[in-house]
């Protein structure tokens, strides 16, 4: 029974773990999508305060030297610069020795206009940041915060700005959660009711299996319980009783329904002899199952008969005077409790001089 406690517990951690991962996943799509926006957005800033912003007063003979000097020596200096600040194109490293012609003239990238640049292009979720300017060592020297007291949940890597990594750009955003469920509100309540009705059928299985257990453990009883409940209204048919058990033996078993196994191979022996028929029990274990003997002196079957008896409504042929009432079910459901049982189910038998049906069911 416990098997079924932990497949069914397993299906549930199995379904609540794929929505969990699905919805994180989900997730982290959206906050993926959110941060390449503002990185880009960001760059169009940077480019745009250094473009339109910041060339007043600036030494334009010595950014005109260094435009020069970069332009000259353009392979050797690609060769040079660390791969941590090398742009993708040629214009973004124009643009880095740009700042620093600019930063040595004593004007260096102002964040304020920076983030004049950057909010117009935010939508109403993103409007919480903080653009930091840092230095060689990554220290901040300049910042624009508008985080509004919220934890960033987003930082960038620092962006260089400067050809030889003398200058970078930090970004920190607050991206709220609330976006996410907003934009998602249909999926994340799918998600939820199927996650919930897994829990629901979980339960439901659980009470089921609960209940099952419950009637089994009532059902459950002695082996000498069931065939002292059997012997009394049968007492005068049983010539013998050999009872081979160990002291106290039980068995996780249906006694009803052992029982009535018992009851239709005795019924059987009875039915199917003279009278005067002699009926033995014998009842014995090994290490691992109950063995259960019902041996008779009756009429006996025929071999060609002994593997159909078991099927369905199968009746073996009598002559007419020993034509008995019945309609072959019991021996087939004999056969299916037993299964049900993990056991097994058997006949021996001599036409003449009887038959001995038999069946074994684990003991645990």
């Amino acid at each position: 029974m416990k098997k079924f406690y932990y497949i069914t517990f397993l299906a549930a951690l199995t379904v609540i773990g794929l929505q969990t991962g699905y919805i994180y996943n989900l997730y982290k799509s959206y906050k993926e999508d959110k941060t390449a926006r503002l990185q880009q957005v960001l760059k169009t800033a940077i480019d745009n305060e250094l473009v339109y912003n910041s060339w007043k007063g600036a030494d334009m003979e010595k950014v005109k030297k260094s435009i020069q000097e970069f332009t000259r020596k353009q392979d050797s200096i690609n060769k040079q610069l660390p791969k941590a600040s090398v742009g993708e194109t040629t214009a973004d490293i124009s643009m880095r020795f740009l700042q620093d012609a600019r930063a040595n003239s004593g004007y260096p990238p102002n964040v304020a206009v920076i983030a004049r640049y950057f909010s117009p292009h935010l939508q109403a979720d993103e409007r919480r940041y903080a653009i930091h300017l840092l230095d060689k060592n990554q220290s901040i020297i300049a910042s624009a915060d508008s985080l509004q007291g919220h934890r960033p949940n987003y930082i960038s890597n620092p962006i260089p700005i400067s050809a030889f990594g003398l200058q970078y750009i930090r970004l920190e955003a607050y991206i709220p959660p609330s976006s996410f469920i907003l934009q998602n509100i249909g999926i994340l309540t799918a998600s939820l009711l199927l996650a919930l009705i897994a829990l629901l059928c979980v339960g439901l299985q659980l009470g089921k299996i609960r209940r099952q257990a419950a009637l089994l453990q009532r059902r459950e009883e002695t082996i000498n319980g069931t065939i002292h409940d059997l012997k009394s209204p049968l007492n005068s048919a049983f010539t013998t009783l050999v009872n081979r058990l160990p002291q106290g033996i039980r068995i996780h078993a249906d006694g009803m329904y052992i029982e009535n196994v018992l009851r239709n191979f005795v019924e059987n022996a009875l039915k199917y002899a003279d009278d005067g028929v002699e009926v033995t029990v014998t009842l014995s274990a090994d290490a691992r199952n109950l063995n259960v003997d019902v041996a008779d002196n009756g009429w006996g079957i025929a071999p060609c008969h002994l593997k159909k008896i078991f099927r369905q409504f199968y009746q073996v042929p009598q002559t007419e005077e020993r034509i008995r009432k019945g309609y072959g079910i019991g021996l087939a459901q004999s056969k299916y409790i037993i299964d049900e049982h993990k056991g097994k189910i058997s006949v021996r038998s001599t036409e003449g001089k009887g038959s001995t049906f038999s069946f074994s069911i684990p003991l645990e």
